[in-house]
């Protein structure tokens, strides 16, 4: 039986009855637990985790999307409508413009929002904001990225992660073994300091990858009916 005080914690953290039966239904009791024992093995137990969390990360339009991200946790991806063969700590700041979570080199454990930021810059992306306006000439590049198991990554809530942004100097200075934060959906933000401990695994237009991803529920990255009839149609 669960205890009152783990069950009070579910609530608190937006999980219901009504909310877990939704998600089991749409992917089955069976790929549930198996994504629930996956994801507790990354600190990501439901006692924890909020409901808003779990179910971005779920995927449920593409299981495997998301039982490959808490698999292979070696490996995360990043989108960029430029193209280039090492990561430039200097560029940090000149993507989409906001750093919401810190400052620093923003990954994805799952392949969703990749395309999105691959396709930012371009004139036919879905929405442009911060210094994100379309630019003439774009590469949009989904970058796949290894050796996270290398990092010391702080996994913490949306709200956490603002306040360590405000504080974020101070942070380091007191944390010097931690190399970045992780939100409980996937979404990391690794230090500038520690971006030398990565890799570039591989790299693929946004169009090459998503035709190589179809099975994934991608988050809107065009408008451009062509794009998609040329990988879906």
């Amino acid at each position: 039986m669960v205890s009152i005080s783990i069950l009070r914690t579910l609530v608190k953290n937006g999980w219901t009855i009504a909310n877990r039966k939704s998600i089991v239904s749409q992917i089955g009791k069976k790929t549930f637990n198996e994504i629930s024992q996956l994801a507790a093995k990354s600190g990501r137990s439901g006692d924890k985790v909020r409901y808003s969390d779990v179910k971005d990360f779920l995927q449920v339009g593409s299981v495997a999307s998301t039982k490959e991200a808490l698999t292979n946790t070696n490996i995360a991806y990043h989108g960029s409508p430029f193209q280039f063969d090492f990561f430039d700590v200097s560029k940090i700041g000149n993507g989409e413009g906001m750093n919401k979570y810190c400052k620093g080199l923003y990954l994805a454990r799952t392949k969703r929002i990749a395309p999105f930021y691959a396709n930012i810059r371009s004139k036919d992306a879905p929405l442009h904001f911060g210094s994100t306006k379309a630019l003439e000439h774009t590469t949009p590049t989904v970058y796949t990225v290894g050796n996270i198991d290398n990092l010391n990554l702080k996994l913490c809530t949306p709200i956490e992660a603002k306040k360590i942004k405000g504080i974020q100097a101070e942070f380091q200075m007191h944390h010097p073994e931690i190399d970045g934060i992780e939100l409980l959906n996937g979404e990391i933000t690794v230090f500038p300091e520690s971006v030398k401990k990565l890799s570039i695994v591989d790299k693929k237009g946004v169009i090459d990858f998503v035709k190589g991803n179809k099975i994934c529920s991608f988050r809107e990255w065009t408008t451009d009916a062509a794009k998609i009839n040329s990988i879906y149609g």
